[in-house]
């Protein structure tokens, strides 16, 4: 124990990477480094509500202005 004077000088002693290292990298933090994205962006994709109607006879034809009277007088808010 001479000469340990520093959190510095025991890594030099234990040595930089071992077996508990490694498992501790590959069996613990990869999984997590994989799967933090997805429930990270999840949000973006459980939030978003996008415009969406049901297909009604009759409005085949009609222009922008017209289908957008049209669907405020027939279609619930």
């Amino acid at each position: 124990m001479e000469g340990i004077t520093e959190f510095d000088d025991i890594l030099e002693r234990v040595g930089p990477k071992g077996r508990f290292q490694k498992l501790l990298f590959y069996g613990f933090v990869c999984p997590i480094i994989g799967i933090s994205p997805l429930t990270c962006l999840s949000t973006i994709y459980l939030q978003f509500i996008p415009d969406h109607w049901c297909f009604q006879e009759g409005n085949q034809s009609l222009n922008m202005t017209e289908l957008a009277a049209w669907k405020s007088k027939h279609l619930p808010m």
